[in-house]
């Protein structure tokens, strides 16, 4: 693994992250989460809590990042490792991630099946940014 490019690929996904996020969430779920508005904290104490959420989601990315950089693979086209690596994480995390929050809040089946498309789409984009700013370095 080269350090200095799985930092770099780390700082690069931490800022994809968090925008892809923003837009999932804070632009096209927006209105589903006002009308799902008693199952969540109130805007301001989400506001005041956001930097947990980013600590968060800045973690996931790095290692994210991190795990990719340990099983790159010189010989092999850097875009269809990162599809590849994109596609394991997102059969582990959408699933587990949107059944986990449908059980544990009462919300309505569709916002669970968004959660998992944006996820399972998420981790695509994450993986083949990795695999062309990891082997661009």
């Amino acid at each position: 693994m080269n350090v200095q490019r799985a930092v770099v690929t780390g700082i690069v996904l931490i800022i994809l992250f968090a925008a892809i996020e923003f837009v999932v969430h804070g632009v096209m779920l927006h209105d589903m989460y006002m009308q799902t508005a008693s199952v969540w904290r109130t805007e301001g104490q989400m506001k005041e809590l956001m930097y947990m959420m980013l600590i968060g989601e800045a973690i996931f990315a790095f290692f994210f990042a991190v795990i990719f950089a340990v099983g790159y693979d010189t010989s092999k086209p850097a875009s269809g490792q990162g599809f590849r690596f994109g596609l394991l994480m997102a059969c582990l995390i959408a699933p587990f991630s949107a059944l986990s929050w449908y059980v544990i809040l009462p919300i309505p089946g569709i916002l669970a099946v968004y959660w998992f498309i944006a996820d399972f789409i998420t981790m695509i984009v994450l993986g083949i940014v990795a695999g062309l700013i990891y082997k661009a370095r």
